[in-house]
């Protein structure tokens, strides 16, 4: 949602799908970069605080259901990388991504 961290409804849906995810064998034990992001709204320095913001709601969220913290790097990009085919002010941009790491 605009200018929240909060995880809503549909997020949680698709972080529930994330933790199921990687509770799965040959997925466990790996480390993960979880990186925020958000439209091209507000100055640089809010929009890189609540880019980290959003990617800490989904770490947060992971671990209250049982997975390590340390398993996961948080970042946040703010507006810095829009999704490609879409403008910098696209609610799509307001997303969290996740990446293995190692």
């Amino acid at each position: 949602d605009r200018g929240s961290a909060q995880l809503n409804d549909r997020s949680l849906s698709r972080v529930d799908e994330l933790y199921e995810a990687l509770r799965r064998p040959g997925v466990t034990g790996h480390k993960y970069r979880v990186v925020g992001h958000t439209v091209a709204v507000g100055s640089a320095a809010m929009n890189k605080e609540l880019s980290m913001r959003r990617a800490k709601a989904v770490v947060d969220y992971l671990a209250s259901k049982g997975l390590s913290p340390a398993q996961f790097e948080i970042d946040g990009y703010g507006d810095t990388q829009p999704l490609k085919g879409v403008t910098g002010f696209d609610p799509a941009n307001r997303r969290v991504e996740i990446e293995r790491i190692n």
